[in-house]
């Protein structure tokens, strides 16, 4: 009897101390991927660059692009966009129809295309309405552009380079999360010590 009493005594010591490590692992597997996922800490100048290049894509509307997705349309379109609300200068007067008064070439288009997206895009094929292409340069017209700004809520490494940013879009006049746009979610690159857009979505 004090037998039985003994295994049963030791087996139930067995059982705690397998509970007990089972939780210990499941606690420091949980610590771990926390850790992976923490905001990361970039240099001040390279924060600062960084929200600059979200505020370029607020600023000009940067609509949703995937990394697989057919994105030139809207590269061109930000392109065209950026320049006419920080480097309006870089327009030629124009006189097309529709009062389409403003050109700015391409390959400045494609320069800043290649800084921001890390591409190289040839021709553009279905420009939205306010902006059309022909012979090496887009007309386009005065318009308003948003007023809006963005801030980076969250960083995280993702690994190999790459890193995922929460955005938030903010109201100029009440400084809230802009209720239209409210967060973007970004992956972003780093290549050559500066930052890519790879992806921008809205973040559900």
């Amino acid at each position: 009897m004090k037998r039985n009493w003994l295994q049963i005594l030791v087996y139930v010591f067995i059982c705690i101390l397998f509970v007990w490590n089972t939780s210990c692992n499941s606690k420091q597997g949980s610590t771990t991927q926390n850790e992976s996922k923490a905001t990361v800490k970039l240099e001040d100048a390279e924060m600062k660059a960084l929200t600059e290049m979200f505020n370029y894509f607020v600023k000009t509307d940067l609509q949703p692009i995937t990394k697989d997705g057919e994105n030139d349309d809207q590269l061109f379109t930000f392109g065209v966009h950026y320049f006419y609300v920080f480097e309006k200068g870089k327009f030629e007067k124009a006189n097309m129809e529709e009062g389409l008064n403003m050109k700015i070439k391409i390959s400045l288009v494609n320069e800043l295309i290649a800084k921001y997206f890390g591409k190289e895009i040839k021709e553009p094929l279905n420009m939205d309405g306010h902006i059309t292409y022909k012979d090496g340069y887009f007309y386009t017209r005065e318009s308003d552009s948003p007023e809006a700004s963005a801030k980076i809520e969250e960083l995280s490494d993702n690994g190999d380079g790459l890193y995922t940013a929460i955005v938030g879009i903010y109201s100029p006049v009440t400084g809230e999360i802009d209720k239209t746009s409210n967060f973007m979610k970004a992956t972003i690159k780093k290549v050559d010590g500066r930052f890519i857009l790879i992806d921008w979505q809205k973040k559900q």
